[in-house]
């Protein structure tokens, strides 16, 4: 009954409970309008995109507990939730308080860098990349508090 939406949860025999949160937070990116130098290729059918680099990193961090390993996504920008999307790589674990001090590297999957290059192939339309998870909490576990703020760097070029 806790679990309207976005959860799952199961009790056992001696009447403890898990409860598994679905977490997820959708940033748009509008390439075009970041970038104005690609319109110059606005009337170009095809153009070629390279990937240079994909990494995080973590500006802040009050959380009391370790998050679990967090999935990178993108998506067309009408799809904000992370079970719609497709996965590209993976953020190993936060342990409880800590930050970066230099960008580290997304954990790219075998068809992660293609899936990227796809989408922003189609520059012109803005697409969503979105960062999800799965939280489980289990009787006894402190309740999640605090804040994470991170950020996903995505560095490539185009060219004809």
């Amino acid at each position: 009954m806790a679990c309207a939406s976005g959860c799952r949860g199961t009790c056992n025999a001696a009447k403890t409970c898990d409860l598994s949160l679905d977490i997820s937070l959708a940033q748009p990116v509008d390439l075009v309008t970041e970038k104005p130098d690609l319109k110059s290729f606005a009337d170009q059918s095809v153009i070629k995109v390279s990937i240079d680099s994909v990494t995080y990193e973590i500006t802040a961090n009050s959380l009391n507990v370790e998050t679990p390993e967090l999935t990178v996504y993108v998506a067309p920008m009408s799809v904000i939730s992370a079970k719609d999307a497709t996965a590209i790589g993976t953020i190993d674990a936060v342990p409880e308080g800590w930050t970066t001090t230099e960008p580290q590297a997304v954990k790219l999957t075998a068809a992660g860098h293609d899936k990227l290059v796809n989408i922003m192939s189609t520059f012109k339309m803005p697409f969503n990349v979105i960062v999800g998870s799965s939280i489980l909490l289990t009787a006894g576990q402190p309740v999640p508090a605090g804040q994470l703020d991170a950020v996903v760097h995505i560095r490539g070029h185009a060219g004809l």
